[in-house]
């Protein structure tokens, strides 16, 4: 959890379809404690101290770090809620797309259980991304890459980042703030395709080949 303000003793681990999460020992590995879900569970960030993980089924459960459920209530998304990021502004996103309709809600302090806005989207979206500064949200279409302030209230002032994607499926920002990575899947089952563009410019920096389904990013420190 990358957060200063939280302490955590145990690895949560996310297990589809299993209904559950495991916490365990940072030290042995082993398994110290088991969270019954109803669904499965998807991103989990640090939030006000506690542990928040977004539910499939529905909803945005939090937990103490200790994985005890906590005095919040759970917050009211749609099914298919699986991305979560934390702005400048310590205001929780959350972003679901059910039946190929994306909504992103926003939720100003935990103990609000109606999302203080919420956009639909209308569109397949995922992948939500939010810079170092935690001022702008980023996602996917499954042909481009969109950003928005965090202080949006309006579908009108989202704006294209990047386009001409055929299955855009990987997004990623650099720590430093210099890069966005996107994959592009293609069909799922030829080689993808890498690109790297500038936060600064928003222009096309370089091009890599992958293997099939280019799907993460990891950034050597």
């Amino acid at each position: 959890f990358p957060s200063h303000d939280i302490q955590v003793r145990n690895i949560w681990v996310t297990d589809l379809y299993s209904n559950k999460i495991s916490l365990l020992d940072t030290g042995t590995l082993a398994l110290n404690k088991t969270i019954d879900l109803k669904g499965w569970t998807e991103q989990m960030v640090a939030w006000h101290g506690d542990i928040f993980v977004a539910n499939y089924a529905g909803g945005v459960h939090g937990f103490t770090t200790d994985g005890i459920r906590n005095a919040s209530p759970v917050l009211k998304t749609d099914s298919t809620t699986q991305y979560l990021v934390v702005d400048n502004k310590s205001r929780l996103w959350a972003m679901s797309t059910k039946q190929g309709k994306g909504k992103l809600y926003q939720f100003a302090t935990p103990n609000q259980e109606n999302p203080s806005l919420v956009l639909d989207l209308g569109a397949d979206v995922s992948r939500l991304t939010i810079n170092p500064a935690g001022d702008t949200l980023y996602f996917l279409t499954p042909t481009a890459v969109k950003k928005m302030d965090v202080n949006t209230k309006q579908l009108s002032d989202i704006q294209v980042f990047a386009s001409g994607f055929q299955q855009a499926y990987a997004l990623g920002i650099s720590p430093d703030n210099q890069f966005l990575m996107v994959g592009d899947a293609k069909d799922f089952v030829s080689n993808g395709k890498l690109s790297m563009y500038s936060m600064k410019t928003g222009s096309l920096v370089k091009t890599f080949s992958t293997g099939v389904n280019p799907s993460a990013f990891v950034f050597k420190p």
